[in-house]
């Protein structure tokens, strides 16, 4: 790179950003769950202040190709009932500051806005209506897939009378699905 040249950033490496992760995930878990994989260089889980661990890490493998293959089997996996992961390529605030100063979203927003444009929310859902029958109503095509769902419900007070519906947030598989969705 000739003095003067700016790098310009990139949204693939070999390093990887992976959140949600469960609670009491430690270093060396955080490295068997991505293992399969590839050979990693490092795993390391963030602490706080006080060293208790956060839901979130960063995983480096040896190959961009490995953290490639990890991405595409382990962002949005599912862990159980509500929790799922989210994995994307690691960005630095280098990187993040210049895509900035080139007016497009930084790399890091626009990681996040892959994932979380694959989400929708419903509203106004009748109280009768199961978990189950949402799911089977939102999957629409064989192909589809849903990451996650999560019913909720509201209680709205008008004067004496409460008035109670659901809501939910589905994530799909691919923003493709959930543009179909809505």
């Amino acid at each position: 790179m000739k003095k003067g040249d700016q790098k310009k950033p990139t949204s693939e490496s070999n390093n990887l950003f992976v959140k949600n992760l469960p609670a009491g995930t430690t270093d060396e878990k955080l490295k068997a769950m991505f293992e399969e994989f590839g050979q990693i260089i490092s795993a390391s889980v963030q602490r706080d202040a006080q060293a208790a661990l956060k839901d979130y890490g960063y995983v480096c493998f040896k190959e961009v190709a490995d953290a490639k293959k990890a991405i595409e089997a382990m962002n949005k996996k599912n862990l159980g009932g509500d929790q799922f992961l989210i994995v994307n390529f690691f960005v630095s605030k280098k990187d993040s500051e210049l895509a900035q100063g080139a007016r497009t979203l930084d790399p890091i927003s626009q990681n996040l806005t892959r994932t979380f444009n694959s989400n929708i929310y419903v509203k106004f859902i009748p109280e009768h209506v199961s978990e189950e029958e949402l799911r089977k109503k939102f999957t629409f095509a064989d192909d589809v897939k849903i990451v996650s769902l999560k019913l909720n419900t509201a209680v709205k007070q008008f004067g004496e009378t409460e008035f109670k519906s659901q809501y939910a947030y589905i994530m799909y598989d691919t923003v493709a699905n959930a543009q179909k969705a809505i």
